[in-house]
């Protein structure tokens, strides 16, 4: 995987100038630099020479975040990185990609026992009043679709209130 770009170099390519005065360019700035602490926290380096049963050794099909790369004929190979990747993928990733040729390879061959079950969330907590239930948020990628979502509120909003200004 290629290395994480430095952050400081992230920042003044995607993130408005310096704060210059103007209470909403801060919140701005600072939501952008939460950001960029977010984005280099996921770019994690990993040696796939010295440690190569990591799943990050097991790439994802570009613009995918489900897919395993490369598992489109059903005698490829599934490595131990893969085979940890793919137990990671989560319910969503099940759930959306389950009748995929791909997703069926991958099982198949990284599971041919079938041992990995991907399971629904449980819902924690269901009002009276018929409100809708809250459901626990317990795989990485419903945390990170979260984190995302919050992330792109905040944008949103900080643009909102600089459009004012």
């Amino acid at each position: 995987p290629p290395s994480p770009q430095p952050l400081p170099h992230w920042i003044l390519t995607n993130c408005p100038g310096p704060p210059t005065g103007a209470p909403n360019m801060r919140a701005v700035f600072l939501v952008c630099l939460a950001l960029a602490l977010e984005v280099r926290a996921a770019q994690e380096v990993v040696d796939c020479e010295a440690d190569p049963e990591n799943m990050l050794c097991c790439p994802l099909e570009a613009g995918q975040t489900c897919l395993l790369e490369g598992f489109i004929r059903s005698n490829t190979p599934c490595s131990a990185a893969c085979k940890k990747r793919y137990q990671s993928l989560g319910y969503d990733c099940y759930k959306g990609y389950k009748d995929n040729f791909m997703w069926d390879i991958m099982q198949k061959n990284c599971d041919p026992l079938r041992v990995v079950e991907f399971k629904a969330p449980s819902t924690s907590y269901k009002p009276q009043y018929g409100g809708a239930a809250i459901v626990a948020a317990n795989s990485s990628s419903t945390i990170s679709g979260l984190r995302a979502l919050l992330m792109a509120m905040l944008l949103a909003s900080a643009s909102v209130v600089a459009g004012r200004a």
